[in-house]
């Protein structure tokens, strides 16, 4: 959305200023009409001045950076200021206890205005198209550090930050001096300033307009900016509407302002780089602004440009969009689609044609139509028409085509369409197989996000790299769960569709994309030939301990130790790693120059980058490519070291880790095998080994000799292909271990409760008792946060009608209270839990209380192939306090109605069940 068109109703404030001498140009008749003077506010105002570098403190040029101290101090409101020779800063927070709600809420509407500026909305969230992004509420006692930081409309950075207090919501904002002028009267012209919280959700609106204590009744804040250096001319350029119908005449409106004496300067206007009018315009110092008229804008996209010499003062985008013909269009489309599709399976590329349709359809029936949302619309129908082109011919997808395409997969978890962007170098063909680099955005961007600057887009065609963008199951997902599934979805869909080398696969990212890619690269290392991370958080427990300013509680330092690069650095052997470093931050600086330190010692081929905290990772992408291009390509190898955490990630190239001693700690195999199978085994912590004889001369059924810590031993092969060993009575034996017969923790039903949502799950609500109606409404709201958030689709039932089918496919999310779920007590007495009006009980720890929460997972009494995962309390109270919970915890979590999301330290129980589920 333009910062610019929300800004229009500032822009009619001056005269016609005399001198103006037009000269018409070849093209459309354009003329300049001058805009009645208008009145900007009224009443007694309390007059904030805020001219060009005084009065407001110099900063480093980061949100981080603005003063501690307020330039302005008002009841519950407080203001801070900061400048750069290139940006305007603003922090804006707020303490206010009815805010709470909002805080509690998981996310709340992106389309709240932050920031009012008269009638001007100027703190806007970004967008994905037409869908809004949603922003997290913070709260606790936390430093400035700065979270969801997020791009904001022409040039515009904003953040919301952790509160310093309790009840306190911040939102920062760096605007380009150039946005400002564009958007805001210069000069003398004084602008009413107030803050809103728009949350839809709860379909009310907070005002918080910006009064002095003291001040006469009705008096207002209002801030005065002055342009960016005196004797410069700016001029702004704003449309009411940016989309219009071809041959239609677009209100623009072009202002002026010149802070010198009267002079007179030449400005042209041009359209498409063509001269469309020429002129001397006069000021005297105050603002002047006009409307452009006479615009016959043909179908498509135009750049309307307002130069001064050779400067460019200003621009503007604007669409002429033919709604009627794009339908038409869309019909024809459809029609062929299904014309192709009729008679065989659908492939992939009749999904992607499917999204591509949907995504059309969706823009044109969007409600308001912006010029990035009209040129996404032609840009996907073009795609769609060229893909189905190819298609219906038996030709490759990617033949003749180059750029960032947009596309989707249907995803196992839920079969929703899941987008994904990927860009093709060019001169793609089938004989010719190119490296793929997965890149994984930080939180808030989006899967376009990596292709907004040139920088990766030039250094990926120098080098011949396929660039795949996930969109990772939404902006605040993280790469867990259900968004590290996403990555895998995403892999497979581009491996089955273009020329990739299987052997050449690398994992990038920024900032969180980089700690998920060091993450999700060491703990399927046979899949990625190397890494690229930008700012990564190699040690979660120390970034933990630097916010917190404490050590966090052992279940939680178990939790990170399970996804640290630290920890699985070792399992890089083979791979190539490269280290961006461009924060300021010594501790992350630490933790990444530590993990530099431990590839190095273990022989890993490496590169750490210390960019600087001005120079982005966008200036180190030609780094990164050209490092990963030398990169040896991912073969089957002989000789490995492997560690893991998990037993759902305990395969590697020709092992699987499928018991351990003790559950929660590091297990490690170093091997070595020749070709005729034999192998050489150490092992720690592991009581159960499988071994592949993929890529041996072994036959299956014939047995390999094995050496596992000083014993030998002779393993038969299966039909599958693998060699099993367990340990029985201390003693290594043949074969696998005996079938458990109570419930034990197993690859792929271990926990935690994430797990369970990284395959298809049902939502189940207790429907018995008085408590049912609360319940169900509960269940329907956490169903709704977790679309919300996971761009995804949830099976809602009654525990009444869940049937073997639903529970045989599906992990069960069960919501009840005691009183209400006649499924619950099976559940909860499978895992040594009790739950009473007074207290609730886990193994032996008990916890009192008459508002307590419970969220548990483990398998399901009946269906033990399966996850159950149980959301419950003694009270529909404790029950809200878990529906909109992050499921990123532990086995299980128990909570009171005190309890803060963002601090899991106040959690009253919580840890793991060990390998019998027991806790």
């Amino acid at each position: 959305m333009s910062l610019l068109r929300l800004a229009r109703a500032a822009l009619a404030f001056s005269a016609l200023p005399a001198g103006l001498i037009a000269a018409p140009l070849a093209g459309p008749t354009a003329t300049l009409d001058k805009v009645a003077q208008t009145s900007p506010t009224s009443g007694p105002v309390l007059l904030l001045r805020v001219p060009y570098l005084e009065q407001v403190p110099k900063i480093d040029g980061s949100l981080a950076d603005l003063p501690m101290a307020p330039s302005l101090e008002m009841g519950k409101t407080r203001l801070y200021l900061g400048w750069t020779p290139d940006r305007f800063y603003v922090g804006v927070s707020v303490v206010d206890p009815t805010l709470t709600s909002l805080r509690q809420s998981d996310t709340t509407s992106a389309d709240a205005a932050i920031v009012t500026v008269g009638d001007a909305e100027l703190f806007l969230s970004s967008t994905r198209g037409d869908r809004p992004v949603y922003k997290r509420f913070k709260s606790g006692t936390l430093d400035r550090s700065l979270f969801h930081r997020r791009r904001g409309p022409e040039g515009t950075e904003v953040a919301v930050r952790r509160a310093e207090e309790q009840n306190e919501v911040a939102y920062e904002l760096a605007a380009p001096w150039l946005t400002l002028a564009g958007a805001l009267p210069a000069g003398e012209a004084p602008i009413p300033f107030g803050f809103r919280i728009r949350d839809r959700t709860a379909d009310k609106v907070i005002e918080l307009p910006f009064v002095a204590a003291g001040q006469p009744a009705g008096t207002q804040l209002v801030l005065q900016l002055a342009p960016p250096g005196p004797g410069k001319l700016v001029a702004r350029l704003s449309a009411e509407q940016e989309v219009v119908p071809p041959g239609s005449d677009p209100k623009v409106h072009l202002g002026f302002h010149q802070t010198d004496a009267a002079t007179a300067s030449p400005v042209r206007v041009l359209l498409d780089d063509k001269p469309l009018w020429a002129g001397d315009v006069a000021l005297e110092g105050d603002p002047a602004t006009f409307r452009l008229q006479g615009l016959a804008l043909s179908a498509g996209a135009h750049q309307l440009e307002v130069r001064l010499g050779e400067r460019s003062l200003a621009g503007l985008t604007l669409v002429a969009l033919d709604a009627g013909s794009v339908r038409a269009r869309l019909s024809g489309a459809r029609s062929r689609l299904a014309s192709w599709t009729a008679g065989h399976p659908a492939s992939r590329i009749a999904v992607h044609c499917e999204n591509l349709a949907a995504e059309v359809a969706e823009g044109l029936d969007a409600a308001h139509l912006t010029t990035v949302l009209a040129s996404r619309i032609t840009s996907d129908l073009d795609d769609l028409e060229a893909t189905l082109a190819t298609a219906t011919a038996g030709r490759p997808p990617y033949q003749g085509r180059s750029g960032v395409l947009r596309r989707a997969y249907r995803s196992c978890l839920d079969g929703t369409l899941q987008p994904y962007a990927v860009r093709l170098p060019a001169g793609l063909q089938a004989g010719r197989k190119r490296p793929l680099l997965v890149a994984l955005s930080d939180l808030n961007d989006d899967e376009t996000s990596f292709f907004a600057s040139g920088d990766l887009s030039a250094a990926a065609d120098k080098h011949g790299f396929i660039i795949l963008a996930p969109h990772g199951r939404g902006l605040e997902a993280t790469y867990r769960g259900p968004s590290a599934l996403d990555v895998d979805e995403a892999i497979e869909d581009v491996l089955a569709t273009l020329p990739v080398d299987t052997e050449r696969i690398f994992l990038s990212g920024v900032a969180e994309g980089g700690t998920a890619a060091l993450e999700l690269a060491l703990r399927k290392p046979d899949r990625f030939s190397g890494i690229a991370a930008f700012d990564p958080v190699p040690d979660q427990v120390a970034a933990w301990t630097q916010e917190w300013r404490k050590e966090p509680p052992l279940w939680l330092a178990g939790l990170f130790e399970s996804r640290s690069a630290l920890t699985h650095a070792r399992n890089a052997a083979g791979m190539s790693v490269f280290l961006a470093c461009t924060a300021a931050n010594p501790t992350l600086k630490a933790q990444v120059s530590k993990l530099a330190r431990i590839l190095k010692d273990e022989g890993v081929r490496h590169q750490l980058v210390d960019a600087g905290p001005d120079a982005g990772p966008s200036a180190s992408w030609e780094a990164a490519l050209a490092f990963l291009d030398r990169a040896a390509p991912q073969r089957t190898r002989q000789k490995l070291t492997f560690v893991t955490s998990r037993l759902s990630y305990g395969r590697a190239w020709w092992t699987e880790i499928e018991d351990v001693r003790v559950y929660g700690l590091v297990s490690s195999v170093q091997a070595e095998r020749s070709t005729d199978g034999a192998s050489r085994v150490e092992l720690e912590n592991v009581t159960a080994l499988a071994l592949s004889t993929a890529g041996t001369a072994v036959v299956t059924g014939a047995a390999i000799e094995v050496t596992v810590d000083g014993t030998q031993l002779a393993l038969p092969t299966g039909p599958d292909g693998w060699a099993r060993m367990h340990v029985t009575a201390g003693k290594w034996s043949a074969g696998a271990s005996a079938p458990s017969t109570t419930l034990r923790k197993r690859a792929g039903l271990e926990g935690p409760v994430e797990h369970a949502f990284s395959s298809p799950f049902i939502y189940a609500f207790g429907d018995t008792g008085p408590d049912a109606p609360a319940v169900e409404r509960v269940a329907r709201e956490s169903a709704r946060r977790w679309e919300q958030k996971f761009n995804g689709k949830v099976l809602v039932k009654p525990e009444s009608a869940i049937t073997k089918e639903d529970e045989a496919g599906r992990n069960l999310i069960l919501f009840g209270t005691p009183a209400a779920s006649k499924r619950l007590p099976e559940l909860l007495s499978a895992m040594s839990v009790r739950v009473t009006t007074s207290a609730i009980e886990v193994g032996k720890a008990r916890y009192e209380g008459t508002v307590l929460g419970l969220q548990l997972v483990g398998p399901n009494p009946r269906q033990r192939t399966r996850y159950a995962v149980a959301v419950t309390g003694n009270s529909v109270a404790a029950l809200e306090l878990l529906a909109g919970h992050d499921w990123r915890k532990p086995d299980y979590l128990v909570v009171d109605l005190n309890y803060l999301e963002d601090s899991p330290a106040s959690a009253l129980g919580t840890g793991y069940f060990d390998l019998d589920w027991k806790p």
